[in-house]
């Protein structure tokens, strides 16, 4: 075994001092500060005259001059006792100063603390937001929009300092004064680092981590923590980007939790908006808490009437849906009956809800056009998505076109194509950063989906797209074309780098999600509503021309909504330029030559 020389024992054992904090530092500094006053006393007390000798007083003077860094006048002594109190004196000086920087330190290491928020959230009843992006307030926004006037408590939990999510959120969010956001840093996969938040006590927790791999670790620290309080009832709400990081279905409601996938949702929006332009727009609005949101709501006095007759007959708010045993029934048919116990699915905003005396007068559609019998969409950029939107493409959407996807990835692409029904898929494989190879990829297509690499981060694949939607509406202008346009964003900080275009639908994941997210930690018996919406089965949203009414025609919303009611269509509203109008009263009126779109639930 190796001996260690003395200096390496010395250093060894000094390290271990220094790394027990500053209390121990301050300890070993008194002590080499006591043996050097107790030397310099010894030495004054040896070099005085035997009749002066006193140590008692030798050590008093030599303790003084250090903690007062006194240095003494030529009189004072002999030049032996001037130069020793000299050196007490600079010794005094030297622990003054080491010891006011230990101090400085470790206030500095408080207050760094403090700013970090290391104590624990005294809340209840708040809700936890696990997670934090610069640039993405969304979700805190549509969180305070669920307060509805009542206190309410946000705790947002990220690995971003303390002070710098404080700023983001009071630079960016215009937070009512009946809602309180107290940051936390910690991390949202450690459940030692999560204790601070007070998951126990809270109502709902939102997992908006960055990716999916953080996603699952904060998911399943949270579920540990309230399996071992105990608390069975506080949802969990999260979104994940790739499918395969959803948990089963039967042990995600063990945890009482809700998943979204990010990929499925957003592929779904952009294959609805192929065919119909604004859909983005018309989804933002619709789940918008600031504008209105779906809610649950009861009316025993429609019991034994049927769903149709609510519709019929209720201003304020637009009947969806009914929740029957636990079961939600989206666009049911208009002569199911209500039931004592069953509840209606409604759109409905800050108007009082009423019930019209009188139901009003029918009214004939004409029938719509007819669909094209092919078209072709243009797909530029490769995405998880892909997969997604070649399943949820309408039918008449049988020509497909792709760009920019590598060549490993082409083979499971068409083995997918050739699972849907007369759908074609081939690759392009030029420079879309070439004009004249644009012109030849974009000249018959009648619509265009730019897809966010998966490759690339958030802020590359933007500008990416950025680009790419200006060159290609540029074209779109120069050559007098008619084919629409979607973009997908993957953050809402580049929204504002965009123009304004309608026939564009920008499609930004985390704006999207974060909106569901919310009305979903809200009442999470929604989640049946979402799921069907956002699914090729069942009824979705859906924007229907206002050539559906005829030309030239004026007809109150009463007698569209009861007339679109007969064609299993619930009417939401109406788009007219870029302006969205929701629930609006059964007696206002619209005419085709103003609006564009009407804003439908529907299968088809």
């Amino acid at each position: 075994m190796k001996k260690h020389t003395f200096a390496e024992r010395f250093r060894y054992r000094f390290d271990n001092v220094m790394a027990r904090g500053n209390i121990s530092m301050v300890k070993l500094l008194v002590l080499c500060t006591l043996v050097a006053v107790v030397l310099i006393a010894a030495a004054v007390h040896f070099l005085t005259p035997a009749e002066d000798r006193d140590f008692a007083g030798s050590f008093w003077d030599a303790l003084a001059s250090t903690v007062n860094a006194w240095m003494p006048y030529s009189e004072d002594g002999n030049l032996a006792y001037i130069l020793l109190t000299a050196l007490a004196a600079v010794t005094g000086l030297l622990f003054t100063s080491i010891l006011i920087g230990i101090i400085t330190a470790a206030v500095e290491e408080k207050v760094t603390g403090l700013k970090e928020g290391s104590s624990v959230v005294l809340e209840s009843g708040h809700t936890v937001v696990l997670g934090f992006t610069p640039g993405e307030y969304t979700l805190i926004e549509q969180l305070a929009a669920t307060a509805q006037g009542k206190k309410m408590c946000i705790v947002v939990a990220g690995d971003r300092p303390k002070s710098e999510m404080e700023d983001g959120i009071r630079d960016n969010v215009d937070l009512p004064k009946n809602v309180r956001v107290i940051c936390r840093c910690v991390d949202a996969g450690d459940i030692a680092s999560l204790s601070v938040c007070s998951i126990p006590d809270c109502k709902t927790v939102v997992i908006n981590q960055p990716n999916d791999i953080d996603t699952v670790k904060a998911t399943l620290a949270a579920h540990k923590i309230l399996s071992e309080s105990g608390r069975d009832d506080v949802r969990i709400v999260s979104n994940v980007s790739a499918a395969s990081f959803l948990l089963p279905r039967g042990i995600a409601a063990s945890m009482h939790l809700i998943n979204l996938s990010v990929s499925d949702v957003i592929a779904r929006v952009i294959a609805h908006s192929c065919t119909e332009t604004g859909i983005a727009k018309a989804y933002a609005d619709l789940f918008d808490i600031k504008g209105g949101r779906l809610q649950i709501l009861s009316f025993p006095a429609l019991a034994g009437k049927t769903f149709g007759g609510a519709v019929r007959v209720m201003d304020g708010a637009v009947p969806v849906g009914v929740i029957a045993g636990g079961r939600v029934l989206l666009n049911p048919p208009e002569d199911r009956v209500m039931e004592k116990n069953d509840d209606l699915i409604c759109w409905a905003d800050d108007k009082e809800i009423t019930f019209a005396k009188d139901t009003f007068a029918e009214m004939e559609l004409p029938a719509g056009p007819a669909a094209p019998a092919e078209e072709k969409t243009v797909v530029i950029g490769d995405d998880p998505a892909l997969e997604t939107l070649l399943r949820e493409l309408p039918e008449q959407h049988n020509l497909v076109t792709a760009a920019h996807i590598p060549e490993e990835r082409r083979a499971s692409l068409l083995a997918l194509a050739e699972q849907q029904p007369d759908v074609t898929l081939t690759f392009f494989d030029g420079d879309t950063e070439d004009p004249d190879e644009l012109k030849r990829l974009l000249s018959d297509a009648q619509h265009v989906v730019v897809l966010a690499n998966e490759s690339d981060d958030a802020d590359n694949a933007d500008m990416i797209n950025i680009l790419r939607y200006i060159k290609i509406t540029d074209f779109k202008r120069r050559e007098e074309l008619s084919f629409s346009v979607t973009v997908e964003l993957r953050s809402e900080k580049h929204v504002q780098l965009t123009g304004s275009d309608s026939a564009v639908d920008l499609i930004v994941a985390p704006h999207l999600v974060s909106m569901f997210l919310a009305q979903l930690a809200e009442r999470p018996e929604l989640a049946g509503v979402f799921r069907e919406l956002l699914s090729n089965e069942g009824s979705e949203l859906h924007l229907k021309p206002a050539a559906l009414l005829g030309e030239g025609k004026t007809v109150t919303c009463g007698a569209l909504r009861a007339a679109l009611l007969r064609r299993r269509m619930l009417l939401l509203g109406y788009m007219e330029g870029d302006a969205t109008v929701l629930n609006p009263a059964l007696n206002d009126t619209v005419s085709t030559d103003e609006i564009d779109k009407l804003v439908v639930i529907s299968e088809t």
